[in-house]
């Protein structure tokens, strides 16, 4: 657990890392090719957003299907759905050092942007408190 409270921890850096170097990521004009929202369960509150979309860089063209480098809110994904359809103009950001890698949604959520790493620290504190007293209840049986 601590290991992998490790390797989630380094992760989750680099997502924080990538939300701010997003915000500055230029746009382009794309084409929507799909929007779609669905329910995995039917007795789920949980959506799936599921996109795609086509752009194009330096005469090359990309096709996309990353909404954002976080999980839109519901009320983000309706409102977007309401005023666009498919075969509409969307601006689509893209990092200019690796031009196939785009969002629709620059940045992160500013409320949530710490959660990942607070999570992370709490899976290696509930590792490192196994490690301790798993081992001590062992030897005491």
């Amino acid at each position: 657990l601590i290991l992998l409270g490790i390797w989630l921890l380094k992760q989750a850096r680099q997502d924080l890392k990538d939300f701010e170097r997003s915000k500055s990521w230029p746009s382009v004009k794309g084409t929507m090719l799909k929007s779609e929202v669905w329910r995995p369960k039917s007795t789920s509150a949980h959506r799936v957003w599921s996109v795609a979309y086509e752009y194009r860089v330096a005469d090359k063209s990309y096709k996309g299907n990353r909404v954002a480098l976080y999980t839109p809110l519901y009320e983000e994904i309706q409102e977007w759905q309401e005023s666009r359809q498919i075969g509409d103009t969307v601006n689509v950001y893209y990092d200019p050092a690796k031009p196939n890698r785009s969002v629709l949604f620059r940045g992160g959520r500013e409320q949530k942007k710490y959660g990942e790493i607070i999570l992370c620290l709490g899976a290696i504190i509930v590792g490192i408190f196994i490690a301790i007293y798993g081992g001590v209840l062992g030897r005491l049986s």
